[in-house]
């Protein structure tokens, strides 16, 4: 029996000693749902400790319990962004003695998040300087104002066109007299020129008559 408890009595009173972790110490993951310590015994359900501190450097805001269930410390993590964290934790040995480690595990990106990184490169690359934008800006305010010159000249023209033809459809020329003015103008023209021929012809048949007595006279 002193043989016997001479090997036994060391066994007894020594720590629990922590055997597997998932993810494991220094491992790259992907968007990991929960963190395990597996020990080789099972530790005591009292006041166990597990802290996550994040890429910042500061411990995670959100509230992670740590479950003890036969030999295994279980924790649900949230989403976790891409980067290396630091674990650090306490539990209470079977033997009631606290027992405490650290370690660190890496979050890598994920597809969604690579995706969202390449779409936030190619809006920055796309996305022209302020001095381009604002020159586009003038070249459009330009190209806006000649459009409205042209549409300008375009209605003040279309307004010329129109007054004239609407002169014309009320008989009147570019002097401004109606038509039918110019017409009585050319008939009465031309009467006074017939009563002046007329007059001539006449002046010029009664001239032989008056001829007549004196030659008779001198006869």
């Amino acid at each position: 029996m002193l043989v016997l408890s001479v090997f036994i009595a060391p066994h007894a009173s020594a720590h629990d000693v922590l055997v597997s972790s998932d993810p494991e110490d220094g491992a790259e993951v992907e968007a990991p749902t929960g963190f395990t310590l597996t020990f080789n015994n099972e530790p005591l359900e009292v006041n166990p400790v597990v802290s996550i501190s994040g890429p910042d450097g500061q411990e995670s805001a959100l509230e992670v319990e740590p479950v003890v269930k036969g030999r295994d410390v279980y924790v649900e993590l949230p989403d976790l962004e891409s980067g290396e964290y630091d674990v650090s934790w306490r539990i209470v040995s079977s033997d009631g003695h606290p027992i405490s480690g650290e370690q660190s595990f890496t979050v890598l990106a994920g597809e969604d998040d690579a995706a969202d990184d390449d779409a936030a490169d190619d809006q920055e690359a796309s996305d022209p300087d302020e001095s381009v934008s604002s020159d586009d800006e003038t070249g459009t305010e330009d190209e806006t104002d000649s459009a409205g010159d042209d549409t300008d000249a375009s209605d003040d023209g279309s307004v010329g066109d129109s007054e004239q033809e609407s002169a014309a459809e009320n008989g009147e020329d570019s002097a401004g007299l109606p038509v039918g003015a110019w017409v009585a103008i050319g008939i009465a023209a031309v009467v006074v020129l017939g009563l002046l021929a007329a007059y001539a012809l006449r002046k010029k048949g009664e001239k032989p008559a008056e001829e007549t007595p004196s030659q008779s006279e001198e006869e």
